[in-house]
């Protein structure tokens, strides 16, 4: 496999949770961390991403990885807060 753009890995590794892991894992994982190898379709499981990242690495140094949260959208949340607001905060 040559190496794959950051499109091809999302869509790989959003196929692969889909297909093998999501009913599983939405159940019994919620809030977890997941990182899959896209060319293996291993998957390791987390609290952190780091830690799941590190399992990952350690195992398939390799790999090329994508992340996700059981039962997410997106890995992680973002939200955007003008300086004034942050200011008044203080």
């Amino acid at each position: 496999m040559e190496k794959p753009s950051p499109d091809e890995i999302v869509e790989r590794g959003e196929k692969i949770y889909n297909e093998k892991y999501r009913e599983e894992y939405e159940r019994k994982y919620r809030d977890s961390f997941v990182v899959i190898d896209i060319r293996t379709e291993c998957i390791w499981r987390s609290h952190k991403p780091e830690k799941a990242f590190e399992a990952a690495k350690k195992k398939a140094p390799e790999g090329i990885f994508y992340l996700i949260r059981v039962g997410s959208p997106g890995a992680f949340r973002m939200s955007y807060t003008s300086d004034d607001v942050y200011a008044r905060a203080l």
